[in-house]
Parts: C-alpha cells; sequence; structure tokens
C-alpha cells in the first residue's frame, strides 16, 4: 500500500446542521506525494511521517522504499524483461493515444489468460524526500514546496509531485488550450502553460495546479502533466503532477480547490 499525501473531502452540512465527509480520493494517491526515477524504475513511498512546522503547516516526509512489479500466473514467475515490457508498454500507452484501447484490451486479455499481475515490492536504496504543506485557510488553497535534494544527491533523475482524486468523480479537465471530458483526457499527457485543473460535474468540486517557482535547467524545465484512468476496481485517479528535470531538488506551487465547477479554476 502506497502512503498517501493529504486529500480532498467533500464536507456536507444538512438541514439540521449535521456534517458529513465524503472521501473523493478513491484510488489516488492525494497531493504532493514524490515519485522518484532511479535508472530504470521508480521509487513510490511505502511509509511516510507527518509533524506540524509552523502555523497551518505540515511536513510530510516520505520514505520512497517501494518499486512496482509485474508477474505471470499470479506473481509465480517474474524478473526483469517483464518489467520492461510493462514499462514499454506503459509509455505506448501515454504517448500514443490511438493504441489505448488495443492496450487496455490486451491487458485484459492477459491478466485472464496468463494471469498477470501487479504489486509494490521492496526497492534497494531507499529515498527520502520532504514535502511541506501551508494550508491557506482564506484563499481555499495548500502551497506545496518540495525538497528532494536527498534524491538529487543520490542520483535519481525526474522527481514527481503527484496530485490525484478520485477517477469516477473527477471527469472533467481543463487547462489553457480548453477543456476535456472522461477518457478525451486521456491516460497522462503535457500540459500547456503552468496550471491545470480537474473537476467533478455531480457535486461541482474541482482542484487546480499551478507552479509558481520552478527552475529551468539543460535538462528541461519543471512541467505539468495531467491524465485520468479508470479500470474497474483496479484503477480510478485523476490527477496533475509536477515534473522536476533531473537535478532538480525542489520547487513551489499551489494546490486551489473549492465548488461551483471547474469553471471557477483557474
Amino acid at each position: 500500500m502506497l502512503a498517501r499525501g493529504p486529500r480532498l473531502l467533500l464536507v456536507v452540512e444538512d438541514s439540521a446542521g449535521q456534517t458529513t465527509e465524503a472521501d473523493l480520493t478513491e484510488e489516488g494517491v492525494g497531493l504532493g506525494v514524490p515519485v522518484v526515477r532511479y535508472g530504470s524504475r521508480c521509487r513510490y513511498p511505502g511509509s511516510v511521517c507527518v509533524r506540524a512546522c509552523g502555523p497551518h503547516a505540515y511536513r510530510y516526509t516520505y520514505h520512497l522504499d517501494l518499486t512496482d512489479r509485474v508477474g505471470l500466473f499470479g506473481g509465480r514467475v517474474s524478473g526483469a524483461p517483464l518489467d520492461r515490457a510493462r514499462e514499454w508498454f506503459s509509455v505506448l500507452h501515454r504517448r500514443r493515444p490511438a493504441t489505448r484501447r488495443s492496450i487496455d484490451t490486451l491487458g485484459v486479455l492477459t491478466r485472464r489468460v496468463l494471469g498477470v499481475t501487479t504489486w509494490f515490492g521492496p526497492a534497494p536504496l531507499p529515498v527520502v524526500v520532504d514535502v511541506v504543506y501551508r494550508v491557506d485557510p482564506g484563499e481555499d488553497s495548500v502551497e506545496v514546496e518540495v525538497d528532494a535534494r536527498e534524491a538529487v544527491r543520490r542520483g535519481c533523475g525526474e522527481v514527481s509531485l503527484m496530485n490525484e482524486s478520485g477517477g469516477h468523480h473527477f471527469t472533467e479537465y481543463r487547462d489553457v488550450t480548453g477543456f476535456r471530458r472522461d477518457d478525451a483526457i486521456g491516460s497522462w499527457h503535457q500540459v500547456t502553460g503552468d496550471w491545470a485543473a480537474m473537476g467533478d460535474p455531480r457535486t461541482g468540486a474541482w482542484f487546480g495546479v499551478r507552479l509558481k517557482r520552478a527552475a529551468v535547467t539543460d535538462s528541461g524545465p519543471t512541467r505539468l502533466n495531467a491524465g485520468r484512468e479508470v479500470a474497474g476496481a483496479r484503477l480510478a485517479w485523476a490527477g496533475v503532477a509536477v515534473v522536476l528535470p533531473s537535478g532538480v531538488s525542489g520547487c513551489v506551487y499551489r494546490v486551489s480547490y473549492g465548488l461551483g465547477g471547474i469553471g471557477a479554476a483557474a
């Protein structure tokens, strides 16, 4: 099980003044959760330590000690060739939208016939990434500051900060290029501009990510990627990731949220 960051909750008050909370996260990991590339593989957080560090501020120390694995026949057969094949199909799925339906169909067949399964296993050389969340109650937003200096010292590649909620809830997407809905959002694409937002048309809830301070290096600029995936009970996430290029150890960005529909996001 992956460690999660702060999550979006929908709080509803009825006519009697009673409040109920609905967690909108589903399979998403929450806000500001780091993933680092280490060689040809990724490292994911298996645990997190949370402590207050100021008024409305909290430091999450993520321990990235897991990596994703794939196996056949319920995991009895696994190894580097299968891991590389999975990564190749994952890249193809992200970069070639026209192939997604065929790859999804192939995935269903291989899981059924070959017993393909995926899981998170222990990773060698765990990495620590600190993320500070500063809540601004008056603005309905959270400032997220990332400190990935250890990851850079250890020779890691890109550091991504995942900002995800539930894929069944957040079915709308918006950036400077316009509006998309449902499958048209795609599983992963680079955002044009410095902000993007996801919306829930049923409740009117939305959240948006905007870069504030970001570095540009020889490896390229800090950028945003966005996407949405829903696949039965296995996958249900929608979100925007902040991607730091190799050699960059930090950035600051803001996550805003509210009600009123995705048109209120900017």
